[in-house]
């Protein structure tokens, strides 16, 4: 059976996803993977406290995010640190997919990983430009909060819970578009994943120029003029800045 996680959003989330692994037989209670799209507070914030199932015995085949590690020791965020800290103190996989290494679009053809049990995943972002863009502002983010990048953070209060924040749906859907500049956003994992005849894109908070460059060069590849889809877990909640017509008009 494939398990697998991209992101816990909200502490409720995590609180679901805990009672869930409760119910789980204890000799099944394993995910083949989980992916930390990017370092944001409303990502990292949900998935710190999922983190408590490990210690109740969830195994975690791989974990996919890139940290300060990954940008040769210039990205570095206090929540990033923070999620970098627990994977380390649990001794779980990192990137194990890449031996470690940085998950990023490098080369003529897209990135594809199998999962054990069968599932596809294809890497659509982030880019170089994207990773290396990121780093300037998390470095000072890091130096504002008097730690140096890739120094380890507390996290333990994050065990507990973060509290939720909301979105004004409505004024976000009347204003035109504008294009995500958000440094954190465009660092961000999107993945195809495909199995058994089913398709899903989770395209976390990724920038929509990204995701088109890239659904263009897998389209050519197999001959499509359309992605076609299962599922669409939209950019960034449905931001007016992480989806355009032309992304959309490519599903």
């Amino acid at each position: 059976m494939n398990r697998w996680l991209l992101d816990c959003g909200t502490a409720q989330t995590a609180d679901s996803l805990l009672r869930r692994v409760a119910q789980l037989p204890a000799d099944d209670r394993r995910l083949e993977l989980l992916v930390m799209s990017h370092i944001d507070a409303d990502h990292i914030g949900g998935s710190l406290p999922f983190m408590r199932a490990v210690r109740q015995g969830l195994e975690i085949a791989d974990v996919w995010f890139n940290g300060w590690r990954h940008l040769g020791g210039e990205l570095g965020a206090r929540q990033g640190e923070m999620f970098s800290t627990a994977i380390e103190d649990l001794r779980l996989p990192w990137n194990a997919w890449r031996d470690g290494g940085t998950l990023v679009l490098d080369g003529d053809s897209l990135p594809v990983c199998t999962l054990p049990g069968g599932m596809n995943l294809t890497l659509l972002s982030p880019g170089w430009d994207q990773l290396r863009r990121l780093a300037p502002s998390w470095t000072r983010e890091m130096k504002r909060a008097g730690l140096e990048p890739g120094s380890r953070v507390d996290y333990s209060a994050f065990l507990r819970g973060t509290p939720s924040a909301s979105t004004d749906v409505h004024a976000l859907a009347d204003a035109p578009f504008t294009p995500d500049a958000a440094a954190p956003n465009g660092t961000s994992i999107a993945l195809l994943a495909e199995f058994g005849g089913a398709s899903v894109l989770f395209a976390a908070d990724a920038y929509a120029p990204v995701l088109v460059a890239s659904i263009k060069q897998l389209l050519a590849s197999r001959g499509l003029q359309r992605l076609p889809l299962s599922a669409f877990k939209v950019s960034h909640h449905g931001s007016r800045g992480n989806l355009n017509i032309e992304l959309l008009a490519l599903l």
